[in-house]
């Protein structure tokens, strides 16, 4: 999300100078989470903190706002098919060739 939202605005300032418009397909964001914590915080109503989460208040509450419908959504992706996994865990051989299979193909 760090990464996502300030290239929605330069992609944004890059195509407005010549008119181009975005359609209701491309101009969505999806952002795939198999955490269920992440999940139901970004999802649920105001407060839906707890005291083990309240210390990502302030940061929760500005991507909360960016999570808008037609723009930027959140969706649930199963663990075993989240590849993303290979750049942010250390996993065990198999889990890895599995994850890097459907990653590249090889």
């Amino acid at each position: 999300m760090r990464q996502l939202i300030p290239l929605r605005r330069v992609v944004r300032e890059i195509l407005e100078p010549f008119g181009i418009q975005h359609d209701e397909l491309t101009k969505v964001s999806m952002v795939w989470e198999d955490n269920n914590g992440v999940l139901q915080m970004t999802k649920g109503e105001y407060p839906n903190m707890t005291p083990r989460s309240k210390h990502i208040a302030i940061y929760y509450h500005w991507f909360r706002e960016m999570l808008k419908p037609g723009e930027i959504e959140m969706r649930r992706v199963d663990t075993t098919k989240n590849w993303a996994d290979i750049f942010t865990k250390g996993l065990p051989k198999d889990e890895f060739r599995a994850k890097r299979k459907m990653l590249v193909g090889w």
